[in-house]
């Protein structure tokens, strides 16, 4: 899903770089690994701060690590960068995860169509955005434009959390 798409994209760019595959593998499966163990360590923080405050922590780091993904040009860069962006993402996506289904739960009747709203929701502006990085690639040949677009994009996870009380 979410996590194939992202670590193509990377890969992709990587790719453009001339970075051969023997090194683009080993780039991703180590920056994948460290980011399982992360997610281990983010359960025990989100359950010490709170699902929102973790959210808002989380979506602005990750917005401000994907402008620094421009600036990879060896793979040890490409590495450090995308190890940093999959701990920043898991720090905006486990929190956003268990507000979610915390949400879902309160709908004892709509819980289905609750998952099956967000499901549609979040493919669906996935798709808007791809079309959107079409149009943009279209006028220009630098995918590294892209990079602070998504960051931007980043923070509408914070947008999940308006009016919920905090949980700390």
């Amino acid at each position: 899903g979410n996590d194939a798409v992202k670590t193509a994209f990377i890969v992709i760019f990587l790719f453009v770089l001339s970075i051969n595959y023997s090194s683009i593998g080993a780039i991703t499966s180590l920056a994948l690994l460290a980011g399982i163990i992360f997610a281990l360590y983010m359960g025990r923080r989100i359950d010490k701060m709170g699902s929102t405050r973790m959210l808002v922590l989380g979506s602005w780091l990750n917005a401000l690590t994907w402008p620094i993904k421009m600036f990879v040009s060896a793979p040890i860069d490409a590495f450090l960068i995308n190890t940093l962006h999959h701990f920043t993402r898991l720090t905006a996506l486990l929190p956003f995860g268990v507000l979610f289904y915390d949400w879902s739960a309160r709908e004892d009747i709509n819980r289905d169509r609750f998952i099956i709203l967000r499901e549609m929701g979040v493919n669906c502006g996935k798709g808007i955005a791809l079309f959107l990085f079409a149009l943009l690639f279209m006028f220009t040949d630098n995918i590294a434009v892209a990079f602070p677009i998504a960051g931007a994009l980043s923070l509408l996870f914070v947008f999940f959390i308006k009016g919920e009380k905090s949980d700390q």
